[in-house]
């Protein structure tokens, strides 16, 4: 993301590159409110052209000549002054902040009435897990699926 141009975005499809281990090409569906903020706030369309980075120095559009591990440490500065603002600790960091939002967007559907695999297949595309499996074990890690109780076993008896 810290290095992403402006011209790798496919505005027309609402599509973002993403950065993946193992594929040629993946891409992420940009939220519709995110897409507007691209355009209006960004104004992407206009930068298209170039090959403007999304977060330079400034936190906006346009060249930048600094380093990723400068880049993560301008763009880790930003979101922790935008958490103090919030009122947030310094415990809360971007891991815990995407965490919230995954239990948060799942919590969500379980409460519309969708079953637990029901919302994990709508969160699959969102967090990009490719199996379900390991979705799963991520949200059971990070305390949105509590995990199974051990007292149906009677193993242990006092």
């Amino acid at each position: 993301m810290l290095s992403l141009k402006v011209n790798h975005i496919d505005i027309k499809h609402s599509l973002l590159p993403k950065p993946t281990k193992n594929e040629t090409r993946a891409y992420k569906l940009i939220h519709e409110h995110v897409r507007n903020i691209l355009v209006n706030e960004f104004n992407v369309l206009k930068a298209l052209a170039h090959n403007f980075v999304i977060h330079n120095e400034v936190g906006k559009i346009g060249n930048s000549n600094k380093t990723i591990d400068r880049k993560k440490r301008i763009l880790s500065d930003h979101f922790r002054a935008a958490m103090n603002t919030l009122g947030y600790g310094k415990d809360f960091t971007i891991y815990s902040f995407r965490h919230t939002i995954t239990i948060d967007i799942y919590s969500n559907l379980i409460k519309s009435g969708l079953t637990e695999i029901e919302a994990i297949s709508k969160l699959m595309p969102i967090t990009g897990h490719k199996a379900e499996l390991v979705l799963r074990k991520y949200l059971t890690d990070i305390g949105a699926i509590p995990p199974k109780s051990f007292e149906d076993y009677n193993i242990l008896n006092f």
